[in-house]
């Protein structure tokens, strides 16, 4: 096999992981929902190896389960897994949030406001996957600026997981979105004023909020796993 050969199986196996994660993490392949190899190669149209590469790894992340008789399923939900990923989330956004406030400049203020803008506006809009994207993307750049790396490396290692339980606590969520419009504005503005110990409360804040709404839809769902 040339390297060329090598170079296209490694992206295709990288691309087939991406959208059968995505799959996951928005819903379309649903908690506990059998994972049949023919039906993914098909719609994917790839082949079965970088197909059985891509649900290995997937399997490691813990976002798909073998069950006994070997094969694979989409990892249950359940509000245990929940609160654990949010509290551990909180301690770390929080960290983030402290170390933002006293590193950020002119310049980082001046991009978090316009991010915080693009969130107020999908609210008034009911636009819920752009306020998930320009949310991610508010949080992302203060990983960025915090200069913690070990915080934001493991806030990187849980954010699938995150994603896939805030999207489900979306679904009809009016009034915790109402409830919380103000919060990103809210961390900006202590980073702002450089006053460390609020930006790290709020953020924490934030995150537990989220982590309510979260539990809250999910014990209400039908693929829940109690525990």
């Amino acid at each position: 096999m040339s390297s060329g050969d090598r170079n296209v199986r490694v992206v295709t196996k990288d691309f087939v992981y991406e959208q059968i994660k995505q799959k996951i993490i928005t819903g379309s392949l649903q908690p506990n929902e059998n994972v049949v190899e023919e039906s993914l190669a098909k719609e994917l149209d790839v082949s079965r190896t970088p197909l059985r590469g891509a649900l290995q790894q997937l399997e490691h992340e813990e976002l798909l389960v073998r069950k006994q008789n070997g094969r694979l399923k989409v990892a249950p939900i359940s509000a245990t897994e929940a609160k654990e990923i949010f509290m551990i989330r909180s301690r770390l956004e929080g960290l983030v949030a402290r170390d933002a406030a006293e590193r950020a400049t002119k310049k980082d203020i001046t991009y978090l406001k316009h991010i915080t803008k693009m969130i107020e506006d999908a609210e008034v809009q009911g636009i819920q996957e752009d306020q998930v994207y320009f949310g991610m993307k508010f949080h992302t750049y203060l990983y960025e600026i915090s200069g913690n790396k070990t915080a934001t490396k493991l806030l990187n290692l849980l954010n699938d997981h995150i994603n896939r339980y805030r999207r489900l606590g979306l679904i009809n969520r009016a009034e915790q979105l109402d409830k919380n419009k103000d919060d990103h504005a809210l961390i900006l503005d202590y980073i702002e004023k450089g006053d460390l110990e609020k930006a790290e409360l709020f953020a924490q804040d934030h995150v537990n909020s989220s982590m309510e709404a979260a539990i809250e839809r999910i014990k209400n769902s039908q693929f829940v796993k109690q525990n």
